[in-house]
């Protein structure tokens, strides 16, 4: 009776390790986080959509809700972080470096689109072959521009240049999943555009949330998540004791 009992108990869930975790389970981890915590995470959102009502601000309205929802996903228990004041002071902080990563950004999407039809539209066929890379340096701006933000905003005194050259090691380093993570990441912004409505509310938010723990994830970082919230509390907590 006594083994009959033992044999019929369940085993407690076994929680992930980030060295054993794949990609989809950091994709996973991503909507299981923001099902956990809608409410912020919409909160987050509607101050997005208000910093970026100006074409101007757009930029730096981004770099502000990268910074938010790394400070969010780093306080689990959702009590050390003031959203809106994050908001404000990463919008100012970062205002500057994200307008130069929004000219780079969309300066560069042009001159590959442009030559990509200019090569395409040559009548020699070999001509035509040397859109290949266009169409190469586009797949590379597709895989690196979403890690840019969270790069500037983890390493604060890091560059423009630095930032996009880091997201170009890491993508070149982990070129499968990288591609697994755009792909998701494209699938989720084409049913959006899809239903519109509604998941506008947090779709900006999602996105921002799965790039964050993509690049943690490429970059080796600890993501929060995969750690249970008492344990990373404590590691919080002695490594400010700790700097003090």
């Amino acid at each position: 009776m006594f083994f009959n009992k033992d044999q019929n108990r369940e085993d407690p869930p076994r929680r992930i390790n980030q060295e054993d975790a794949t990609p989809l389970q950091v994709v996973g981890l991503t909507f299981k986080i923001l099902y956990q915590r809608l409410n912020t995470w919409i909160y987050i959102n509607f101050w997005f959509i208000v910093f970026s009502l100006g074409i101007i601000t757009s930029a730096g309205a981004r770099a502000a809700l990268v910074n938010t929802v790394i400070a969010t996903l780093r306080d689990p228990g959702n009590s050390r972080t003031n959203h809106l004041v994050e908001m404000k002071t990463s919008f100012k902080r970062y205002f500057w470096k994200s307008t130069l990563i929004a000219i780079i950004k969309w300066g560069s999407f042009i001159l590959i689109i442009f030559s990509l039809f200019f090569w395409i539209n040559q009548d020699e066929i070999f001509l035509n072959l040397v859109a290949v890379l266009s169409v190469y340096a586009l797949l590379e701006w597709c895989l690196i521009t979403p890690y840019v933000l969270p790069i500037i905003v983890d390493n604060p005194e890091c560059s423009v240049f630095f930032a996009f050259k880091e997201a170009f090691i890491l993508t070149s380093k982990h070129p499968f999943q990288s591609i697994f993570f755009f792909l998701v990441n494209l699938i989720i912004l084409m049913i959006g555009v899809v239903l519109l409505g509604p998941i506008l509310l947090i779709l900006p938010t999602m996105r921002t949330m799965l790039s964050v723990h993509c690049y943690w994830y490429l970059a080796g970082k600890e993501i929060p998540g995969f750690i249970e919230i008492t344990d990373y509390v404590k590691k919080i907590t002695e490594n400010k004791e700790r700097n003090l």
